[in-house]
């Protein structure tokens, strides 16, 4: 067994793989190991690290030469069984046979890779045995085919007559990924911006997909799924030894080296700079060669070289609080190589300096300008996961008449800022952001290291020069101390004198839905009209096979399992100590937390009035975004992003002990900031100047932030990425107490009051609009007034990424499984409560700074001022059993049934099942027979809620 990497010589040979480079990365506490497999040419490259969650990879480069979604649909069809494992999706069949923290595939621009991670060591050879297997033997049989990718089939397969529908996952998945207008923004820009590279549609377009044939996809994989295109990534505390033993002898070893697949090309550039023509110029949608899907494009327009712009038109948000402000506008830059490390690394600054914070010029001159409402995420920002990387500024919430002046808006600060330049402070805040960055940690670190190093490596670029953070910083700094002019030329070269951009307008069209009703009538038409009337019959025969097959019972025997000598009796105990401060609840952590000290508190606010519950979320986003203590916004903002990593505070509601489901469960206000050992007396700072003095009475920061939220977080767009879970939500709201808040807080509930509330702040009538905003910053008065005094809250302070739920009197015990914290004992439930983490050097210097903390905030009024008022009865019962109209072709769905509080004996046992119905019943039921994307369920303290999804 390999013990260690002081045996991995370079040019050793073990198993088959020769060592080619090893090398420490420090920053990451980590040891790189790469290999070549010298018999079947693929490459695996080991991240050895302290860490038990141990994780694997298998990646491939696919690029797709067409928008049929080859790369997705084979994605899908590789996890349908093996030739070791002959079972249809073993892959979801694992899920009730194994312990794995993750397990999943994705399809990119220009690779697929198949990550999972575990921290059983059985677990894990038994899972990189089923994946390799996956991989590298698929089955790839036509009906797998047919029920991942795409088919027609009978609406009623009893009914010969029945009208042909077309079905299948990846479809459904694609319907459901572009009933998002930034989604279809997103794709627009990709291939439009980088239209050689980049100018297909990895993912499929519904439009294309039924055009993709069985036997292409089989092609596909032999082109592309060889072990010579390959990159095996491992990280953790694995048997290295019977790991490279096991692949070199079950899968590496069966295969030829061989050619790998061409690589992504650099994107030629546009070398001209123009001025957007003024006339539309009508144009193939094939022109440039490559471009695709502007299907609901109304105009390409190009000059010769240099500037493009496309317009397209999508589905209208009902969500929008004013209508009026419609439009979404973005300017994309392509950079450079992304092979350029060092290049990227000092435009990743450059652009976080233009974007980033409420100082940051693109901000000011954007969003606080109200020429917009939000950043319109995802296009916006730096693209380093391509091969040319690429630059962003979306906005969304444009008034119609302003979208035309959004392209010179943009281009207009970029020029000013490149004569102007940036204040050093700001400089050293986002340096300092970076360094926090090296030292935070978490529980899926290796997936996370392993995703944010795949573009690269799909590239072939230098892993070394990547992941030597710290060098790349020195690097920076050293320039900008030699070149006070440094940034400003970064901001010439590749913003302002760059000619290849790209603007892009999307504009809401009521004709969209009926137009995309007409695309699928189209799709399913075209379709049929190639089959003869013996295809007709050929298609209704395999869809009664297809159905045949996923009702099939089958032998799962080959499949490997954990047993009961394999697990663990017992979780990792996380010590912590329990105190007291100022007359506060405390607890310390000591933890290895390199260097940062985490800091949490809990403010009781049960007893909060009821009519105020529905404003905790906006008053918790509001709260570090303000000016405070004398300070404006920017002056606040640039503290914080110079002294801590992040400070914030979120509503918080968990579930007694109380067997009454429906008695008021405990809500809190929940603050939280970390920071690095050194800067400790300043995030305290800072806190209290947040507790003891934020700014409510700024009406236009105010207005700006929360019409943010509407545009951004409570959009139809965002809402989308989790809408089963609105669905979930609404539908277990009546059932217990805990569900009526999280529908309250964060729910559909939640979405229509901030629509209304964007609505009144923003009134055109002055007199109402005035009479609004008071009564608003009336109430987040009250609140705060309520809940930031210093005996409302309970502290914590640690050295540990935050993970752990902090109510700790009224844990939930699936949390303390999640977070392998032991049982904890119930204690009074005091006011405020606080929590501290860190390492031994930090924690002694953080009490003294937290006790100087709790003695400057606001003593309570509350009673004896140690007593908590009796908690507020919930608000009334929500209307159920609801059809909530939304811009997406696809649904969101959910039945939710009452269930035992956790206290109960039997409430194991419905974990359990949840867990057997999810993999055994409702995933072949929902998705391989329904052809959704997703479906299961989800048990809760009184609550067993059903859900699907696309």
């Amino acid at each position: 067994m390999i013990e260690n990497t002081q045996s991995l010589n370079c040019g050793s040979i073990i198993h088959g793989f020769k060592v080619t480079q090893v090398f420490d990365i420090d920053e990451y506490r980590l040891t790189v190991v790469q290999m070549h497999h010298e018999k079947s040419g693929a490459n695996l490259i080991h991240l050895l690290r302290d860490d038990p969650n141990c994780t694997f990879s298998v990646q491939f480069r696919t690029t797709p030469m067409d928008n049929s979604g080859i790369p997705h649909i084979l994605e899908h069809t590789v996890l349908c069984g093996s030739e070791k494992y002959p079972v249809r999706d073993p892959f979801f069949k694992m899920l009730r046979r194994s312990q794995a923290t993750y397990m999943n595939a994705h399809t990119g621009s220009d690779l697929t890779m198949y990550p999972l991670s575990t921290m059983n060591s059985v677990d894990f050879q038994n899972l990189v045995g089923v994946y390799a297997d996956a991989v590298f033997f698929p089955s790839l049989n036509k009906l797998d085919f047919m029920q991942e990718g795409w088919r027609l089939e009978p609406e009623n397969l009893e009914d010969k007559s029945s009208k042909l529908v077309i079905k299948g996952i990846v479809y459904n998945e694609m319907k459901g990924v572009f009933s998002n207008s930034l989604n279809l923004l997103h794709q627009v820009v990709e291939n439009n911006l980088l239209p050689v590279s980049y100018g297909y549609i990895s993912g499929g377009h519904p439009d294309a997909i039924p055009s993709l044939s069985w036997e292409a996809l089989k092609k596909f994989y032999h082109d592309f799924y060889h072990p010579s295109n390959a990159n095996i990534y491992s990280y953790g505390n694995i048997d290295l030894d019977n790991y490279l033993q096991h692949l070199d002898s079950e899968c590496l070893g069966k295969f030829t080296a061989q050619d790998p697949s061409p690589t992504v090309v650099l994107e030629p550039k546009w070398t001209e700079s123009a001025a957007l023509t003024s006339q539309p110029k009508k144009t193939s949608l094939l022109d440039p060669p490559r471009v695709s899907f502007l299907e609901h494009a109304n105009e390409w327009l190009a000059s010769p070289k240099g500037h493009r712009l496309v317009r397209l038109t999508c589905q209208p948000d009902p969500t929008l609080a004013d209508p009026s402000r419609a439009g979404v506008v973005s300017l994309s830059f392509a950079l450079t190589d992304i092979l350029e490390i060092y290049t990227n690394f000092a435009l990743s600054i450059v652009l976080k300096l233009l974007t980033d914070g409420d100082s940051a010029p693109l901000y000011r001159g954007l969003i606080e300008s109200g020429l917009g409402l939000d950043w319109s995420n995802p296009v916006h920002g730096m693209d380093r996961y391509l091969r040319t990387t690429c630059f962003h500024v979306g906005l969304q919430g444009v008034r119609l008449e302003d979208v035309e002046k959004i392209d010179k808006t943009i281009m207009d600060i970029l020029k000013e800022t490149a004569k102007t330049g940036f204040p050093q402070e700001r400089v050293e805040a986002v340096l300092h952001k970076k360094e926090i960055a090296i030292r935070e940690d978490s529980a899926d670190f290796g997936l996370q290291l392993i995703l944010a190093i795949s573009s690269v490596v799909n590239h072939g670029g230098d892993l070394f020069a990547r992941l030597s953070v710290k060098q790349l910083i020195n690097r920076f700094k050293a320039d900008l101390a030699t070149d006070p002019a440094f940034l400003q030329k970064l901001i010439s070269q590749y913003l302002v004198g760059n000619p290849h951009r790209l603007t892009v307008i999307m504009l809401p069209d009521d004709k969209f839905e009926a137009l995309e009703a007409s695309k699928e009538a189209e799709r399913v038409a075209k379709a049929v009209g190639k089959l003869t009337e013996e295809g007709k019959r050929e298609v209704v025969k395999l869809s009664r096979e297809l159905a045949a097959e996923q009702k099939r019972e089958e032998d799962l025997s080959c499949l490997p399992c954990l047993t009961l000598v394999d697990i663990p009796p017992k979780c990792r105990p996380e010590p912590f100590t329990e105190t007291q401060m100022g007359g506060s609840p405390l607890q310390l952590n000591v933890a290895p937390t390199n260097g940062l000290v985490y800091f949490h508190a809990l403010a009781n606010i049960s007893d909060l009035p009821q009519e105020l519950f529905i404003y905790v979320p906006v008053f918790a986003s509001l709260f570090s975004k303000l000016g405070a203590d004398g300070l404006t916004y920017q002056e606040m903002d640039h503290l914080q992003e110079l002294n801590t990593g992040a400070l914030r505070a979120t509503p918080h509601a968990t579930s007694g002990l109380a067997e009454d489901l429906k008695a008021p469960c405990a809500r809190h206000l929940h603050l939280s900031a970390y920071c690095l050992e050194e800067k400790v007396p300043r995030m305290f700072e800072l806190l209290c100047k947040r507790v003891r003095a934020n700014d409510w009475l700024d009406s236009l920061r105010i207005q700006t932030l929360v019409n943010m939220l509407v545009a951004g977080d409570w959009s139809a767009n965002s809402l989308s990425y989790n809408a089963h879970r609105l669905a979930m939500r609404r539908a277990s709201a009546n059932l217990c107490s805990t569900g009526r808040m999280s529908e309250l807080w964060s729910g559909i509930e939640q979405a229509a009051f901030m629509r209304r509330l964007a609505k009144q702040i923003t009134n055109p009538n002055e007199v109402e609009r005035s009479r609004a905003f008071d009564d608003f910053i009336g109430k987040m008065k009250a609140i705060a007034d309520h809940a930031l005094k210093s005996k409302r809250l309970r502290l914590v302070l640690h050295h540990k990424a935050p993970q752990v739920a902090l109510n700790l009197d009224n844990v939930d015990p699936s949390h303390t499984r999640r977070f392998q914290l032991p049982r904890m004992r119930r204690i009074s439930l005091p006011p405020f409560r606080f929590s501290l983490h860190g390492e031994e050097s930090g924690l002694a210097s953080a009490c003294k700074c937290l006790e100087s903390f709790i003695a400057e905030v606001p003593n309570s009024e509350v009673g004896s001022g140690d007593v908590i008022g009796a908690p507020t009865p919930d608000p009334s019962d929500v209307t159920q059993n609801v059809y909530v109209a939304l811009p997406y072709s696809v649904h969101y769905t959910s039945l939710s049934l009452p269930a035992p509080h956790y206290t109960a004996k039997e409430f194991p046992a419905y974990r359990v099942l949840s867990h057997l119905l999810d993999s055994k019943f409702l995933h072949p039921a929902i998705r391989e027979q329904g052809g959704a994307y997703g479906g299961g369920s989800k048990v809760s303290p009184g609550c067993f809620a059903f859900y699907s999804y696309r």
